[in-house]
């Protein structure tokens, strides 16, 4: 019985395989048959893209997604077609086969494009441009209903007019973006510019995502050999910030809204200069551990585990802390500390980052030292 069912299973696996080849060949021949196709399919493209589409070069596969248009030498136009935004060597657009069936509708379903080039810039006026187009400031401004977008070996030019930071080039840039109705993936892998670091990973996960200025989700950041005088430029200068060191950091955020919900940072650090207003304010030989945050409806609380800091000849046990603020930070709530060891001198500086409040203050005007 198992041998009989077996070659009927093989046998009508081989007749899906013949019927695939025989769509494969239909298709290919078929659609440059189809009158002006190349010009409606760069039609297609730029009303998807927002903007004028060119494309050198059109062929079609069937892939297992459904029926798959590739393409070379892609360009997206200013809106008057002159001038190229940017370029992909290569690229493929897999049409939405369920739309295509049951609305009788061309739509994009998943995107990818080989060997992109693109600049992102923060103008002046602290709004974005990301491939020569003003992204819109408004929060609510229309997002598309579904997105599958994926880009291999990349290179992304990155330039900020109000720091002045930049331009930074991202080279071997992967990354995919999938938005669904409200819920929103980016994945992520690049390789840092020289004077930033070594390779960096990103994602970002919204079960409800409307904006970035109403983000709700969470956030993931590997990066390895950092430089950190590299990043100096888009720091606070008002703020306790990295002057030069380098090492690795592994950091988790979960956001609501602008408020940060929960956090965890994992670092190892090297040779660690901070500074505020120009000033360096505290140096580290070396630090590493792990912190972390969680804001609860009675206040916040906060940990670290295996701290280490190694400054001026003196070195930190492996240490560990545990921190509960229990109301608002006005002089009315309570803090409760458990530290298993700790030298003042060295961690006073990190209490720039706490919220404004008269302990914070107060920190401030007495710099505590000792152990």
């Amino acid at each position: 019985m198992l041998r009989i069912l077996w070659k009927w299973l093989a046998a009508s696996f081989s007749v899906v395989v013949i019927l695939l080849a025989i769509a494969i060949g239909v298709f290919r021949v078929v659609l440059p048959l189809m009158p002006h196709y190349h010009e409606k399919i760069e039609a297609f493209a730029s009303e998807a893209a927002g903007t004028p589409v060119r494309i050198e070069g059109i062929d079609a596969r069937w892939s297992l997604a459904g029926p798959e248009l590739r393409f070379s030498n892609a360009e997206l136009l200013t809106a008057d077609g002159a001038t190229p935004l940017l370029r992909a060597a290569h690229g493929s657009v897999v049409l939405n086969l369920t739309t295509l069936l049951s609305e009788r509708k061309v739509s994009a379903g998943r995107i990818l494009l080989d060997g992109l080039q693109l600049e992102v810039v923060r103008d002046a006026d602290d709004g974005w441009m990301i491939g020569g187009r003003a992204m819109p400031r408004d929060g609510d401004a229309s997002l598309p209903r579904r997105l599958s977008v994926g880009l291999r070996e990349a290179v992304i030019i990155f330039r900020d007019q109000v720091t002045g930071a930049g331009p930074w080039q991202f080279e071997d840039v992967d990354l995919d973006v999938d938005l669904a109705g409200q819920r929103l993936r980016i994945d992520g892998l690049a390789q840092l510019p020289e004077a930033l670091g070594g390779e960096i990973e990103l994602s970002l996960e919204a079960d409800e995502f409307h904006s970035l200025d109403d983000f709700n989700g969470q956030v993931y950041v590997r990066s390895e050999e950092l430089e950190l005088a590299g990043w100096h430029d888009i720091m606070p200068p008002e703020r306790v910030t990295p002057r030069s060191g380098s090492g690795d950091v592994v950091a988790w955020v979960g956001m609501a809204g602008s408020q940060v919900k929960q956090a965890s940072v994992q670092f190892s650090l090297r040779e660690v200069e901070l500074e505020r207003n120009n000033e360096i304010v505290s140096s580290y030989d070396l630090t590493r551990g792990r912190v972390e945050f969680d804001r609860v409806e009675s206040g916040w609380n906060a940990s670290g585990h295996d701290l280490v800091f190694i400054t001026d000849g003196a070195s930190w046990p492996a240490a560990t802390f545990a921190i509960e603020q229990v109301g608002e930070m006005d002089g009315d709530g309570l803090l409760y500390a458990d530290l298993s060891y700790v030298r003042l001198q060295d961690i006073v500086p990190l209490a720039d980052w706490l919220p404004q409040s008269p302990l914070k203050q107060k920190i401030f005007e007495l710099q505590p030292r000792g152990s």
